[in-house]
Parts: structure tokens; sequence; C-alpha cells
């Protein structure tokens, strides 16, 4: 009796391992693709896409159209943990392949699945795109850009160089997919740019004495802490400027404009609290705040001129 007890309580011990580590292996795969950055670069390529789209009587391409967008930028996020993966255990990141969350061989294999899914789902949207499969060329060089950045770039003096080219490329995929280019449209070129560089430098900020120690002379590193930081905000209120510069040409939606000012008014004061407290040092904390003051810049934009 005793031995059937313990043989059972064992079988369902190791259903129990097993299943934790299958969960633990889920949620890796969830941390390493980056969901935060992807689903911001998804929902800002959709919202554009939303306003530009003509009636097609299917919503297809427009599933099509977000599963490209979302598949590449998971890609991209993957191959850059499966990459510097080595690195993050040396500056002790919280990143799961670093941490143990998900084996290097299923971060491979998650990064040809994300690879192949992108390719299949920009062949199926060009089926619908105004300039036919010739949209699959294009992504597959976007796509190109952001391996630049993975395998050269990114420890480079000219770390930002494929994020400014690559990200104002968002607003003319929607353009090549589904039309609806005007002169307004001409906005979020800037608006993308001022995005993409304030971003990257706050997000290269956190690892800058690292880097340094470790040799990696990146964009930050190479310009240095305080002239970096410079750039980062300048960049970040110009983007800010933009769109009042926009609602001053374009005032429509009254309301979309102070629910954005007082938005940013408020990631701002959050902020400087967390700088002043922190002495001046910045942290993924500070960058997520960023990310989301400049997400609110897109989409404010995007409001106000639709």
């Amino acid at each position: 009796m005793l031995l059937v007890i313990t043989l059972t309580e064992t079988t369902n011990y190791r259903g129990q391992k097993r299943d934790f580590v299958v969960l633990k292996w889920l949620l890796g795969a969830f941390r390493l693709i980056h969901v935060l950055p992807v689903f911001c670069i998804t929902s800002i390529a959709t919202l554009l896409a939303y306003y530009n789209l003509e009636p097609l009587g299917s919503l297809t391409p427009i599933i099509l159209f977000i599963l490209t967008v979302f598949f590449e930028a998971a890609f991209l996020g993957v191959q850059n943990d499966y990459l510097d993966r080595d690195l993050d255990r040396l500056y002790e990141k919280r990143k799961a392949i670093a941490d143990g969350w998900i084996p290097v061989q299923a971060a491979f294999w998650l990064a040809v699945f994300c690879y192949l899914a992108l390719t299949a789902c920009s062949i199926g949207l060009g089926y619908y795109a105004k300039i036919g499969y010739w949209v699959v060329l294009f992504v597959q060089g976007v796509t190109l850009l952001g391996m630049i950045y993975n395998y050269y770039a990114k420890h480079t003096p000219f770390s930002i160089v494929p994020l400014i080219i690559a990200f104002p490329l968002i607003p003319v995929f929607v353009w090549l997919c589904f039309g609806g280019f005007t002169l307004r449209s001409l906005w979020f070129i800037p608006m993308i740019i001022f995005v993409a560089f304030s971003g990257h430098v706050a997000n290269e900020l956190p690892d800058y004495e690292k880097d340094k120690e470790f040799g990696k002379r990146n964009f930050t590193v190479f310009f240095g802490k305080k002239r970096a930081i410079i750039l980062c905000w300048a960049a970040a209120l110009l983007a800010q400027l933009l769109v009042i510069l926009a609602f001053i040409f374009y005032p429509l939606y009254l309301w979309a404009f102070i629910g954005i000012m007082g938005l940013n008014s408020l990631l701002i004061m959050m902020t400087i609290v967390i700088l002043w407290k922190r002495r001046g040092s910045i942290n993924v904390v500070i960058f997520d705040l960023i990310t989301a003051y400049l997400g609110i810049n897109i989409v404010g934009l995007i409001v106000i001129l639709r």
C-alpha cells in the first residue's frame, strides 16, 4: 500500500514538474518577444492603417497587416536577445534567456517561427496591397535593417542609424498597402524620427556604465552620457512640439489635444520625481515612462490629423 502511494505521488510530482517547465517556457517566450515594444509598434501601425484603410469589404487584409508587423517586431526582438545572451549574463540583465526561462535552442526556433510567420503573412498581404507582391520585398528589406542593427550596428556609434531609417517606414508601409497618402501625412515622418531617436537613446542609457566597462562604443557611449541625455530629452520635446504645431494648423479635436497634453504632463512629472529620487540616474522604469510619453504623442498626432 505504501509503495503504491509513493509511486503515485512520484508520478504526480513528475507530471507537475513537466507542466511547470512547459508553463515556464511559455512565459519565457512571452518575455522574449519584448511584448511591450512589440505591442506598441503593432498598435501604432494598426491605428495608422485604420485611418488610411479604404472600404475593402473584408477584414483579411488588416488582419494580415497586423500579423506581419507583429511577427516582424517579435522576430527582431527574439533575435536581439538570442545574439546578446552571453552579454546579458555579464550585465546581469533580467532577460528570458539569461535568466534561464527559456532554453537557447527554443529561443532559436522561436525566432525561426516568427520569421516564417512574418514572411507568410506578408505574402498573403501582397494579394490585397496597393503595390501587390512587391510588399513582400519591402517587408524583407525592413527586416534586413533590423538584422543589421542586431548583428552589427547595436554596439557601434552608428547604432541609431538603422532605427532612424526603419521606424519612418512604418507609415510608408501603411501607404504602400492601403493608400491614403496626403500631404498632411508627411507630419508622421519627423514625429517617428523623433520618437525613434529618443526611445533608442533612452534604451541605451540604463546600460551606459556596463557598455563603457566592456568596450561597447554604441551611440550613447560615443557621445557621452550627459550629451546623450540632452539629445534624448530634446527629441522627446520636439515630438511634443510637433503635436502642438499640428493642433495649431488643424484645430479640430480640442478635447483630444487637452487629453494628450494632460497625460504627457503627468508622465513628465512622474519622470522628474523618479529622476530626482535616483539623482538623475536613468533606469528601465524611466525608459518605460519615456516610451509611454512618446507613444501618446504619436497616437495624439494620428487623432489630430485624421
